[in-house]
Parts: C-alpha cells; sequence; structure tokens
C-alpha cells in the first residue's frame, strides 16, 4: 500500500504531490465502505426485482413474457435517448462545484422543458422500429418521462453525495413490480400483461412523488444555473450514454421488429440472471462520477486490481450457475437460451471493469479530453449497430448476444485507453 509523507495509508486515487485540502476517500477499505451502502440497498431491491421478473417470465404467455421485456428496454432507452444526456451532465456538472452551488430547482425544470420534444421523437421512432400501436406508444411514453424526471433527481442527489436514496429511486419501481408478480397469481392469464402494464405506470408515479420529495428535504439550492454551452455538452454526454445501454436494453429495443417476442423472452429471461453485473456497475458509476470529480490527483492501480478481480470471478461463478438456475428458476421453459451464457458472462466481465475508466472520463477528464473520446464512441456505437442488422436477421437472440459482446470489447478498451491519456497528462485540479 501507497504511504503519504506522514507515514499514513495514501487514497488509492492519490499521486504523490497531491493536494490534501479536501476530504478523500481513503484506501480501498474507504472506497468499500462507501460503496457499501448504495450496493446493499441496491442489492436488496434487485434481489426483489429479479424474483418480480422471473415469476413474469415464468407464469405470462411467452409472447406476452416477450412484450414486457420489451416494453421494459423501451422505456429506459427512451428515457435516456430523450434525455439528452442531461442527466449525466447534471452529475457532472453539480459534482466539480461544492454542494449547494446550483439551483437544482430551476435546472431541472428547464432540463424536462428542452427535453420532452426530444423525448417524443424517440418514442415515435421506437413505435416506429418495433411497430407499437397509439395506446402502447402512449403508455410507454409516460413511463419514460416518469423515469427521465427521476433519474434527473437521482443525479442531483447523488452530486449531493446521497447514493443510497439515488439508488433507491433507480431501483424501486423494479423492486415494486413484485406486488404485481403476486397478484398476477389472482388474474386470468389474459390479463396479467394489462396489468403488468398500469402497475408500471402507477409505480413510476409513485417513484416520481418519493423523489421529490426527497430532493426538497435533501438538496441545498445555491444561485448558479447549468448554462446553455454547458447544456451542448449533455449532446456529447448522451453518446457516453448510448454506448453503456446499447448492449442491453438498446439491443432488445432495436429488435422488436426483426425477433419474435418468445425469443426475445428467452434472451431477456436469462439477461435477467446477470443482473448483478448491471448492478454494480451502475453503483460504481453513482459514486466514482463523484468522488473522481472531487480528488485531486488519481492513481488507480488498487481500484483497478480490486475490480478485475472481482469482475473475473464474478464472471467465473456465474458462468458455472446461471445454466442450472434458468432450468429451475422458469421451469425449463427458457432452457434452449441457455447456450447464450458465456457470452453474457464475458460482457458482464467487461461492463464491470469499464466503470472505473468511465467514471474518470465523466468526472475528471477536461472538455477537450472528453469530447475525443466522446467522438470515439460514436464509431462504437454505429459499429454496433451495424453489426447488430448484419447479424441478428440470420441468427436471431445469438446475434444480438454477439453484437453486445463486441460493444463491451470496444467501450473497454477505448475507455482505458482514453484514461491512460487523461492520467498521464492531465494537471492536477482542485475540487471546486
Amino acid at each position: 500500500m501507497d504511504v503519504d509523507d506522514q507515514g499514513t495509508p495514501a487514497s488509492p486515487l492519490e499521486g504523490p504531490g497531491a493536494r490534501t485540502d479536501h476530504k478523500d476517500v481513503g484506501p480501498v477499505r474507504g472506497w468499500v465502505k462507501l460503496l457499501s451502502g448504495p450496493t446493499v440497498v441496491t442489492g436488496g431491491l434487485m434481489v426483489v426485482a429479479l424474483a418480480a421478473q422471473t415469476v413474469l417470465y415464468r407464469i405470462l404467455p411467452t409472447a406476452d413474457a416477450g412484450r414486457l421485456a420489451l416494453v421494459l428496454s423501451l422505456v429506459q432507452t427512451i428515457a435516456l435517448v430523450g434525455g439528452l444526456g442531461q442527466q449525466t451532465l447534471v452529475a457532472r456538472t453539480y459534482s466539480r462545484k461544492p454542494v449547494g452551488t446550483y439551483d437544482w430547482r430551476r435546472d431541472c425544470l428547464t432540463t424536462l422543458g428542452l427535453t420532452f420534444p426530444s423525448l417524443l421523437v424517440a418514442a415515435a421512432a421506437a413505435a416506429a422500429i418495433n411497430r407499437l400501436d397509439l395506446r402502447l406508444s402512449i403508455f410507454v411514453l409516460a413511463a419514460s418521462w416518469l423515469l427521465l424526471v427521476t433519474g434527473l433527481i437521482g443525479s442531483v442527489l447523488s452530486s449531493h453525495q446521497h447514493y443510497v436514496w439515488s439508488a433507491v429511486l433507480a431501483r424501486l419501481p423494479g423492486a415494486l413490480l413484485i406486488l404485481t408478480a403476486g397478484l398476477s397469481f389472482f388474474v386470468a392469464p389474459g390479463s396479467r400483461y394489462p396489468v403488468a402494464l398500469a402497475s408500471l405506470l402507477v409505480f413510476g408515479m409513485a417513484d416520481g412523488v418519493l423523489a421529490l420529495w426527497l430532493v426538497g428535504r435533501l438538496a441545498s439550492r445555491g444561485s448558479e444555473r447549468i448554462r446553455p454551452r454547458q447544456r451542448l455538452l449533455g449532446l456529447l454526454l448522451l453518446v457516453s450514454v448510448l454506448t453503456v445501454l446499447l448492449p442491453d436494453d438498446g439491443l432488445i429495443s432495436l429488435a422488436g421488429g426483426i425477433v419474435p417476442p418468445a425469443s426475445i423472452a428467452g434472451y431477456a429471461s436469462v439477461l435477467l440472471l446477470f443482473g448483478v453485473f448491471k448492478l454494480l456497475f451502475a453503483v460504481l458509476i453513482l459514486v466514482l462520477v463523484t468522488e473522481l470529480a472531487r480528488t485531486s490527483r488519481p492513481n488507480y492501480r488498487s481500484l483497478t486490481a480490486v475490480i478485475w478481480a472481482g469482475a473475473m470471478t464474478l464472471g467465473l461463478l456465474s458462468w458455472a450457475v446461471v445454466p442450472p438456475a434458468v432450468h429451475v428458476l422458469y421451469a425449463g421453459r427458457y432452457d434452449w437460451a441457455a447456450t447464450l451464457v458465456p457470452w453474457f458472462a464475458l460482457g458482464g466481465i467487461l461492463q464491470l471493469t469499464e466503470s472505473l475508466p468511465l467514471s474518470h472520463m465523466v468526472g475528471r477528464a477536461d472538455e477537450r479530453a472528453l469530447n475525443k473520446f466522446i467522438f470515439r464512441q460514436i464509431l462504437v456505437v454505429a459499429s454496433g449497430v451495424g453489426l447488430f442488422y448484419a447479424l441478428v436477421p440470420a441468427l436471431g437472440i445469438r446475434g444480438i448476444a454477439i453484437t453486445a459482446t463486441a460493444v463491451y470489447v470496444g467501450r473497454n478498451i477505448l475507455a482505458y485507453a482514453s484514461m491512460a491519456l487523461t492520467s498521464k497528462h492531465s494537471p492536477v485540479r482542485a475540487p471546486g
């Protein structure tokens, strides 16, 4: 372990000569402590959500299970695309100044006004690609807007270092689906899918009310506002968000017009069991973006070793455990889709290990370096979409899995290369 001039353990984020006039997290055990709260809370909610979706995918007619998986992916995709990267912009901008600098209320209202037209366009495009009827299109738009609202407020809370509440807002609607899963046993099979959709909207509204109450109580307001020129950076950050989204919900959202619903159900049911990677990635990004922005000089060796060791262990474990779990949890219904497990395990490892360099680029990189990084990510997104349309019509869901893994590989290489360059050349920057 590295030691500072006073003989005390140095933070793994600190290099020699780093500033000490701010509060850093400390050594790896400090990061573990910081991450433990959001991880435990989010993990608990994710387990409940996993149980809920597992039950729904098992008891719904296969075609309806595929339609539900498609809707869940569309809501995530539309909220992020229609949000124009503003959630990530808020997290980055607020984290680079002391807590309470910005007027979050006016910034959030401005953001919602700016993003509503783009949300409409994204919803209309998704409806056209997946051939949704008008009622379902309106439902997806409403659910996406609610998700955008809670996600934006979650960014404000995480920038105030309320990581646990931010994690709760992100996971609560999915966890509440356990109520829908229980209710479904008392509902006629043909009515279970409409009930699931209605409950998604109700739970999204409840989550929105909780978000408004929390941000009103916990977030302090300043006088500064995000400037119009700063908001343009959100469009570039959107590309970074798309590269994160593409391998999971993004590719499923593109598949509705190509792959039968029953095949989507099989793909989504197996991918669901790899949700622990998505959970840990989200928690790491949630915490690291803010903490790295407020830490002076980076030295990531210890964190990199811990994250890679954990990701490899988890990947190998999931490779062994998920195939029998698919058979048991779904009563043999989706055994044919368990052949995708090696692709999902590799993708999970690459996703989790990307969290550190991606957080560095979003939280610490100067605008010029970030712009270069994002423009290069455009190539990853474009290549992924091209590969999707080349493989999926012939290979079906196997083509989706191969495309997702290829995107993870491209993202990982680009993120680590960009972090190495910016860590070497960027000056020490005092927080705030």
